[in-house]
């Protein structure tokens, strides 16, 4: 008698490999990180009824298209957009890993573009992940533009179950600094590619001072935690991004909820104090936002 093994997190309970390249069907696709739950059923790599795997079958695609048409097709939609005073011409976005650094090398280098690179970093970097970044954009010769939050000490986004980071590697230091400011005097007409223009990029300028003590944090003026709320992956919520967790988002206005927006100063509060966001919202705002 054969005994029946039970499967865990939606595996199939018959191992298939498939007989081209030898993956199995054990392998887990692709899946939004939002939508992961402990008791998930992931979904997996599927092979068809000739035992052949989805991967290979794209590669069966792939040998019908005429390489040297599409990239005839690629030069004429560059050429459209090309710049010859050196401005960007065209957004590569990327963390520095292989795929990222390969296009925007090919882009600049191969194809004569000036790409501005994009990331949207995690909370967390690995020091390899770290180093790979950076090596992509100083030794590549690339402009780039993080839309990582700038707070460095909070235990949002998660934080507070990975691990809050080293605040004292990821602060700039004094020459950091120095430089950062000597960058933003120098920018050519900021307000049309930095939200706010110079005085808005300067508050990141003082909000790192301020954690040097070499000045005051900038001013806040924000009523995020009484026109919004902050829900996480794991359900909690917070009054803004920075502040404590008030409750779950089956109870947004509970009693934690309400305690903690009746009591709140941002005037006084010492991390609102603290804050580079800042946030703001006027009845026009509500009225202009598209649902």
């Amino acid at each position: 008698m054969t005994e029946s093994l039970e499967t865990y997190y939606g595996l199939p309970a018959e191992v298939r490999f498939c007989r081209r390249c030898v993956m199995s069907n054990q392998r887990p696709a692709s899946y939004p990180e939002f939508k992961h739950q402990k008791d998930r059923k992931a979904p997996t790599l599927h092979i068809d009824a000739h035992g052949v795997c989805d991967a290979c079958r794209y590669a069966e695609k792939k040998e019908q298209i005429d390489w040297e048409a599409r990239e005839a097709e690629l030069h004429r939609l560059l050429d459209r957009f090309r710049r010859h005073d050196g401005g960007y011409d065209c957004i590569c976005p990327g963390s520095g890993g292989k795929d990222s650094v390969y296009a925007a090398h090919l882009l600049k280098y191969q194809y004569g573009m000036h790409p501005l690179t994009v990331t949207w970093p995690p909370i967390l970097y690995t020091d390899y992940g770290l180093a790979n970044f950076r090596r992509w954009i100083e030794q590549g010769g690339f402009d780039n533009i993080s839309f990582l939050a700038v707070d460095i000490g909070s235990s949002a986004f998660s934080r507070d179950i990975h691990g809050i980071p080293d605040m004292a590697a990821m602060q700039p230091t004094h020459e950091d600094l120095v430089e950062m400011e000597r960058a933003i005097l120098g920018l050519n007409d900021p307000g049309s590619f930095v939200e706010g223009g110079t005085a808005r990029i300067s508050r990141i300028l003082q909000y790192f001072r301020g954690l040097n003590r070499d000045s005051e944090f900038p001013a806040v003026r924000c009523n995020a935690p009484w026109v919004s709320i902050v829900v996480e992956t794991t359900g909690a919520i917070r009054g803004c991004f920075f502040q404590p967790v008030i409750g779950d988002f089956r109870n947004i206005n509970g009693p934690a909820a309400l305690r903690f927006r009746r009591k709140l100063n941002v005037e006084s509060d010492p991390t609102c104090r603290r804050c580079v966001c800042s946030k703001l919202l006027g009845v026009r705002d509500f009225l202009n936002m598209k649902t």
